[in-house]
């Protein structure tokens, strides 16, 4: 019998004070959020990353480490663009992304050494959920 599919969803974002939990079109967020989530059904040799990919350009930019699978997650300073001004007003997409062993090395190593960000992400990743949003400062 196969294992259960894994469910992996992003519930709210946490700024400035701020909760939302209702994602329309687009979401206006500063430039550091918090990323908060669940997940159930996820095997131990996988992990999960959350990438931020700017509309424009489309290249995932892994944040710097996985987050710990366990039934409710948030993730700190999730950084939507560079703290350059020029970012304001700008698409970015953040996803929450299950790895397998192999494509969670590549992430990681893009993570910490490679700032370019990645045209496709790596085998063996799957895009699980989405939200867009819009950087406002």
């Amino acid at each position: 019998m196969p294992p259960p599919t894994p469910n992996i969803t992003i519930t709210s974002l946490r700024f400035d004070e701020n909760e939302v939990t209702s994602f329309g079109n687009e979401i206006e967020v500063p430039r550091d959020i918090n990323v908060v989530g669940k997940c159930s059904n996820v095997q131990s040799n996988y992990s999960i990353w959350l990438c931020v990919v700017p509309i424009d350009s489309f290249k995932y930019y892994p944040q710097r480490e996985p987050i710990q699978p366990d039934d409710h997650w948030e993730f700190h300073h999730v950084g939507i663009g560079r703290s350059d001004p020029a970012d304001s007003g700008r698409q970015f997409i953040i996803c929450a992304v299950l790895a397998d062993e192999v494509a969670s090395s590549v992430l990681y190593q893009y993570a910490q050494e490679v700032f370019t960000g990645m045209e496709t992400l790596p085998t063996g990743a799957t895009i699980c959920d989405q939200i867009l949003v819009r950087r406002s400062r």
